[in-house]
């Protein structure tokens, strides 16, 4: 609401999720909705205007997903180098 509508009026948003609220007048609970209502798009059309602007698989998902893959591959590794362990082969 704050980067899409003129909902913030005069006051200039500083990309703080602490101040969001107080610029746009509208409780983080509500925001979605207030979107659709504002901009007149419906649901799907409304996480594709989010998904563009923030494009969240490169900040949260592909670290994500790289973290399973060291985490697979530290598994793997260390399945490997247990098998050597006498004490392990219990």
């Amino acid at each position: 609401l704050a980067e899409h509508t003129e909902r913030a009026g005069s006051a200039v948003w500083d990309g703080s999720i602490k101040t969001l609220e107080s610029v746009t007048g509208v409780p983080r609970t509500e925001a979605f909705a207030r979107l659709q209502e504002v901009t007149g798009l419906d649901a799907s059309a409304a996480t594709d205007l989010l998904w563009k602007t923030y494009q969240p698989q490169y900040k949260v998902w592909l670290p994500f997903a790289a973290i399973g893959v060291g985490a697979i591959l530290a598994l793997v590794i260390f399945a490997w180098l247990a098998r050597r362990w006498n004490d392990m082969n219990a």
